[in-house]
């Protein structure tokens, strides 16, 4: 008797034992998610204040006339009752409004600058998420890989341009970073150019620098391994000379999602936007957009 009451107690002890440690775990658990929603959300309003600095400019595919451009007429779809895209829009009109609407955004860019000395540009999707600051550390590639705008620390980080990257001198490609966030955030709607649908509803870039308005019509789509030293994005964006970029350009259209009809010039300034890409084992989404000519 004494025997089975002693395996009782014993298990007893187990079982507690047990409880409190999933009891633990469960509340440890919760209150990391609670964590991260809170630093998310906090992200999130960050950026909504830096964004709402900028003066609100309609597209020029809406129907809604504006200063800075041109409006879409109904007889520009091909029904009054067809949904306008900016694939209504000529890639020259799009430059037009863009740089008409730009002097606003540059005494935005200004304040912006004075709050981070790193800042370099803006760089915007219209009808997605992507409206963010860009930043740069050549001495530190990655800082902001985990940092906010502020260099509070973040899992957010901020879209970040490659140290070798020179956006002062005209026609010098560029890169930008940016996080694949799980919630739709940072750099995530790039995932969505993999359909060729979603590109022709967003066939243009926006990257401005201090006081240059820069509108690019995208090229190509690709994923690559980020491991491998095979793709040819390094020649492409980077060429050491017109044959290296052609050969370059030949190979990376080929790995293209689907065909623009777009062919970027060895004299154009391309722009490349990269986030992670989950079906290669270190796989990286590149969009790339040559400047409007």
């Amino acid at each position: 008797m004494g025997e089975q009451r002693r395996k009782k107690t014993w298990k007893d002890g187990v079982y507690y034992l047990l409880m409190t440690l999933l009891a633990v775990i469960f509340i440890g658990s919760g209150g990391m998610l609670v964590k991260k929603y809170v630093e998310n959300q906090k992200h999130e309003n960050d950026l909504t204040r830096l964004s709402a600095l900028l003066p609100e400019n309609a597209a020029p595919y809406s129907r809604e006339k504006t200063d800075g451009g041109p409006g879409l007429d109904d007889e520009k779809t091909d029904s009054p009752d067809k949904t306008p895209t900016a694939m209504d829009i000529s890639p020259q009109e799009w430059k037009h409004w863009w740089e008409q609407t730009a002097p606003g955004r540059f005494a935005a860019y200004e304040s912006l600058m004075k709050q981070n000395e790193d800042m370099v540009g803006w760089i915007r999707i219209e009808g997605t998420r992507i409206d963010y600051p860009v930043v740069q550390t050549p001495a530190q590639p990655d800082y902001y890989l985990h940092r906010d705008f502020n260099k509070k620390n973040s899992s957010y980080g901020i879209p970040y341009m490659a140290e070798n990257c020179r956006y002062e001198e005209p026609g010098t490609s560029l890169m930008i970073y940016g996080h694949h966030m799980k919630n739709g955030g940072m750099f995530a709607a790039l995932q969505n150019y993999t359909e060729v649908d979603f590109y022709r509803q967003h066939p243009y870039i926006q990257f401005d620098t201090a006081d240059r308005a820069g509108s690019y019509e995208i090229v190509a789509v690709v994923k690559v391994d980020a491991s491998s030293d095979a793709t040819p994005w390094q020649k492409l964006l980077f060429p050491d000379n017109r044959e290296v970029f052609e050969a370059a350009w030949d190979e990376f259209s080929r790995q293209s999602f689907y065909e623009t009809g777009v062919v970027p010039g060895y004299e154009d300034r391309l722009l490349a936007l990269v986030t992670c890409e989950y079906t290669l084992k270190d796989g990286r989404l590149m969009v790339v957009a040559r400047e409007i000519r």
